[in-house]
């Protein structure tokens, strides 16, 4: 039999499944020669007949990621490491950049990341040992990071040291009338101001007030509580508050000067002197 078109088999008895062509846009097709056929589809293209556009044919999913199609478009499924549609975004904690057991959470979109660090620790990675965890201040001190891996206390009232392990002397502000404590052998040490001497500064100095006049030199007694006045020549009392009348011996001839205590004086004449200063010979 010579075959007309469409047909084949030595009594022309077969129909020529792929004439005409059913396979669409340039798909080649290939007969099973028992009528029936496939399509060997173009890239771009799928379907039994190559009538499906292939959304994955540009290969859009980005960093190996594999396209799969999906309700007429496609799904790239991103390999580790990656997210986004196209697999375009780089996860920003796939390089595990948190250190020392930090959790990586990543941010903006996975664009960023931060890191949620463990106790002791800080920085943007956790790379830093935080010095103050545990706690390294004593009774109750505020731990202070300097950033640098060093670390300085903040000691309550009554303590001091490097980590609050010294008990402050100071810290009753034992010196009294405003005298400045100074710590000092496990102890303290009161500087006191002028006018205040004692162990606390408790005791008044008796001479602060200058009590003695008229050039008078004073001197503390019994323990700085009391004082006594050393009177220039000319003065006397208590307080050298009296000018001595007979302190240049105003009697004349050998006379006796006698105060009367009232500011005055009296001469006690030898013979044959008399008068008021003994001026007179009788």
């Amino acid at each position: 039999c010579i075959w007309p078109s469409g047909f084949s088999g030595p009594r022309c008895e077969t129909r020529d499944a792929c004439t005409p062509n059913p396979c669409l846009n340039g798909g080649t097709c290939m007969s099973n020669n028992v009528g029936g056929f496939a399509c060997q589809c173009p890239p771009g293209f799928s379907g039994q007949r190559c009538e499906d556009r292939d959304p994955c044919a540009s290969q859009p999913c980005m960093n190996q990621g594999t396209c799969m199609p999906q309700n007429g478009g496609f799904r790239c499924v991103c390999p580790p490491g990656f997210t986004g549609t196209r697999c375009e975004i780089r996860d920003a904690c796939q390089s595990n950049p948190c250190m020392n057991g930090g959790t990586c959470q990543p941010i903006n979109g996975n664009v960023g990341y931060q890191c949620i660090c463990p106790s002791g620790f800080s920085g943007p990675r956790c790379e830093t040992r935080d010095v103050c965890t545990p706690n390294p201040c004593l009774n109750g001190g505020t731990c202070i990071s300097n950033n640098v891996g060093g670390f300085a206390c903040q000691c309550p009232p009554g303590y001091s040291g490097q980590r609050c392990e010294d008990r402050d002397p100071c810290a009753s502000q034992p010196c009294m009338n405003q005298g400045s404590c100074m710590p000092q052998n496990g102890g303290f040490r009161c500087v006191c101001p002028p006018g205040y001497t004692g162990t606390r500064c408790e005791i008044r100095d008796a001479c602060q007030s200058n009590p003695c006049m008229n050039g008078g030199t004073c001197q503390s007694i019994n323990g700085n509580i009391g004082y006594q006045c050393i009177c220039p020549s000319g003065f006397s009392g208590p307080r050298c508050e009296n000018r001595d009348p007979c302190a240049q011996n105003p009697c004349l001839n050998g006379g006796q000067c006698v105060a009367n205590g009232l500011g005055g004086f009296t001469c006690v004449c030898v013979p044959p002197y008399s008068g008021e200063r003994c001026q007179d010979c009788e």
